[in-house]
């Protein structure tokens, strides 16, 4: 399943949505390679005490877009609220106080590819 959602993926096929049910599978196999290629990410887990959820990685990954909440909440369909808790979730799982230091040390830990 993780390679036929990969293979959608890589062809451009609902990507947003095809990256949200791929974290919901457990630790990826030898697909590792190709879904880091993808999507630029890798496993939640790495150097974490307790791993990002797929909504979280989603966040991250437009919070490395420079996106606002609003903007985030907008393509999402979320209340900017709800990306606000997500946010700071995400900060303390991490261990930052702010948006950009959350990107630089989910790209230190190999959970973001850098642009």
């Amino acid at each position: 399943m993780q390679r036929l959602l990969l293979r959608l993926a890589e062809q451009g096929y609902a990507v947003e949505t095809v990256r949200a049910v791929l974290a919901a599978f457990p630790e990826p196999r030898s697909e590792s390679e190709t879904s880091q290629a993808v999507f630029g990410i890798r496993p939640a887990r790495v150097g974490l005490l307790e791993p990002l959820t797929s909504r979280e990685l989603e966040i991250l990954t437009l919070l490395q877009e420079h996106l606002s909440n609003k903007e985030i909440a907008y393509r999402l369909g979320l209340a900017p609220t709800t990306v606000k808790r997500h946010t700071v979730n995400l900060y303390g799982k991490l261990g930052v106080n702010k948006r950009w230091d959350a990107v630089l040390k989910a790209e230190a830990l190999g959970i973001l590819r850098r642009p």
